[in-house]
């Protein structure tokens, strides 16, 4: 294909075509207009000129015939009124024809001698007109007729033929004037002709000049566009210029390159697409696979979770109530250390109260032995008194046989309470130890029940635990149970996508690019 180069931009071509067009119709508008200033001058100059001097001659024509009828009436005139009437007339003629002499005067420049003939003439006849009022005015009536008849009707004629030669000059120079308009016509109508003319042959060079410029590569740009929409990428425009359709040409190239370059890579991203979807929608199969065993796994982990609070229910009920018991135990050790308590202070009273009858049994025996003692001397002292003494000495006798069973009285006595005293202090060894047991018994029993307190406490933090252990579970279980669901809805979704990338890629394949061509040809 032939490539176009131009330096020169569509919107300069354009100005310059218009402009052309544009300084012709000025330069006809220029022509047509000095063509309407000069027929209108020379309209002016013709009413300014011949056609007032025409007017005037033929007014002052009219004006000597007019005047001279006055002067007949003047001198015809039989009363005075009459004369007057005529007079005033002839003088009102008199100013019209010296105004009407006044504007040949001024605008009669075509013959100078005919000119200065017909004011000579005028003033002849102004003379004579004169002679006659004047004749009239003295009443010389015959006078007045005869320089009427003799003087002013001859130079009468001789006015009004230079007066009718003047508006035939004056009519022969309008007739000039309306040669010249019709010469000015032509020459404008000419020009304007060529001017139009010259406007169409430039129009024309202008229009093919621009058709090449402009419609030539638009309909090469619609072609390659065309093409285009038809899904053919491997339209390229090889039209080149420095202009705005070169650079509209080059857009188009490369806009038609980037899109076949998208194509390429839509259909290299379509394919990865339906790779994609195809690998989501089975790993969106194995999800949901392993979210239904995960669900079912948590279920029975919920079931083992809810046995599990079940036996930890039972625990913590069984823990509450051996704690009760070990509460019942420790009052009941307590009391028995209180009973303890009290028993070692009675075997103290009872120690004591032995130890009292032993002093007791002490002094007794010492009392005895005493008494011993004096019924010995009173039996002695009986013996000595011999019979008057008897029945002292019996009585003596019979105070130490008393004195000697209330010494073994004492002794059996001092000896039970020093048994008794030996039991008291055996036994209170013994209540000690029992007393000290019962202290230790009351330490473990507290230290069981703490134990029993904190195992309450963990068993009941257990169970709470637990409790949110199955609430987790629950909630977990609802998770499991959606992300099962969204599994199953993503590998449908990745059907449909894969679906989708299938028919992208069969439109992408309407599309013809330079890499299609290369397989067909392969083909």
């Amino acid at each position: 294909m032939r490539r176009t180069h131009s330096t020169m931009s569509i919107s300069r071509i354009l100005m310059v075509s218009y402009g052309i067009v544009i300084s012709l119709f000025v330069v006809s508008i220029a022509v047509a207009l000095f063509a309407v200033h000069q027929n209108a001058a020379m309209t002016d100059s013709f009413y300014q000129r011949p056609y007032q001097v025409s007017k005037g001659a033929v007014a002052l024509r009219s004006t000597v015939e007019e005047m001279s009828t006055h002067i007949e009436q003047l001198i015809d005139a039989d009363s005075v009124s009459e004369q007057e009437q005529a007079i005033a007339a002839i003088n009102r003629l008199s100013d019209e024809r010296t105004k009407e002499f006044d504007v040949i005067s001024a605008y009669f420049a075509a013959n100078q001698d005919l000119l200065d003939r017909f004011a000579d003439a005028n003033e002849s006849l102004i003379a004579y007109r004169n002679d006659v009022v004047a004749a009239i005015e003295k009443g010389d009536r015959e006078r007045a007729a005869t320089i009427f008849e003799e003087n002013y009707l001859p130079q009468k004629d001789i006015t009004v033929e230079l007066a009718s030669s003047i508006v035939d000059v004056a009519e022969s120079v309008a007739r000039d004037f309306v040669g010249s308009a019709k010469a000015v016509e032509v020459v404008t109508s000419v020009v304007i002709g060529l001017l139009g003319v010259a406007a169409i042959v430039i129009v024309v060079l202008m229009w093919r000049r621009i058709t090449q410029a402009i419609a030539k590569p638009i309909r090469e740009i619609d072609q390659a566009t065309r093409r285009v929409a038809t899904g053919d990428l491997t339209a390229s425009i090889d039209y080149d210029a420095h202009n705005e359709l070169g650079s509209l040409a080059a857009s188009v190239n490369d806009t038609v390159a980037s899109l076949r370059m998208a194509v390429r890579q839509l259909d290299e991203t379509a394919e990865q697409v339906a790779r994609s979807s195809s690998q989501m929608s089975d790993g969106s199969q194995a999800v949901a696979q392993g979210s239904a065993e995960q669900a079912i796994a948590i279920e029975e982990l919920a079931t083992n979770v809810q046995n599990i609070t079940q036996v930890v229910e039972e625990n913590t009920e069984n823990v509450m109530t051996a704690n009760a018991s070990t509460s019942d135990v420790l009052g009941a050790v307590e009391h028995s250390s209180d009973q303890i308590s009290l028993t070692v202070q009675t075997i103290e009273d009872v120690r004591q109260s032995a130890q009292s009858i032993s002093q007791l049994a002490n002094s007794i025996e010492d009392i005895s032995f005493q008494t011993n003692i004096l019924a010995l001397n009173a039996s002695v002292e009986a013996a000595r008194a011999g019979d008057a003494g008897r029945g002292f000495a019996i009585v003596a006798e019979e105070i130490r046989r008393l004195a000697s069973q209330v010494s073994e009285a004492s002794r059996a006595a001092d000896e039970l309470a020093g048994r008794a005293i030996e039991s008291v202090e055996n036994g209170g060894a013994m209540i000690g130890a029992t007393s000290r047991n019962m202290e230790e018994a009351v330490a473990a029993t507290e230290g069981i029940k703490e134990m029993m307190t904190a195992i309450a406490q963990a068993s009941q933090q257990q169970m709470e635990a637990i409790t949110q252990i199955q609430e987790s579970m629950d909630s977990l279980s609802e998770v499991v149970q959606e992300n099962s669901a969204a599994s199953e809805e993503s590998a449908v979704i990745g059907e449909e996508l894969a679906g989708h990338a299938d028919e992208l890629k069969r439109l992408i394949g309407r599309f013809k690019t330079e890499k299609a061509a290369d397989t067909e040809i392969g083909r």
